[in-house]
């Protein structure tokens, strides 16, 4: 097995690991957890991976202020 090959296999356990850890998690501590984990990010070339996940997050959460205003007010 080539060294990349090893090293995405071992990125994979991490990522699976890391998962499994969360399952107890409500959504808002998954939240607050992810939001702390990319407040630490310090990078500049993940720059555009931070923008574009703020922008998926900004639509996920309308959304879900959406279903939440429709289910209160109907």
């Amino acid at each position: 097995m080539t060294h990349l090959a090893q090293q995405k296999q071992f990125e994979c356990a991490q990522r699976a690991t890391a998962e499994e850890a969360l399952k107890g998690l409500s959504d808002k501590e998954k939240a607050n957890f992810a939001l702390a984990l990319m407040m630490k990010v310090t990078d500049p070339d993940a720059a555009a991976v931070l923008r574009f996940a703020g922008n998926q997050l900004a639509e996920l959460s309308n959304i879900l202020m959406r279903e939440a205003f429709e289910r209160e007010c109907g």
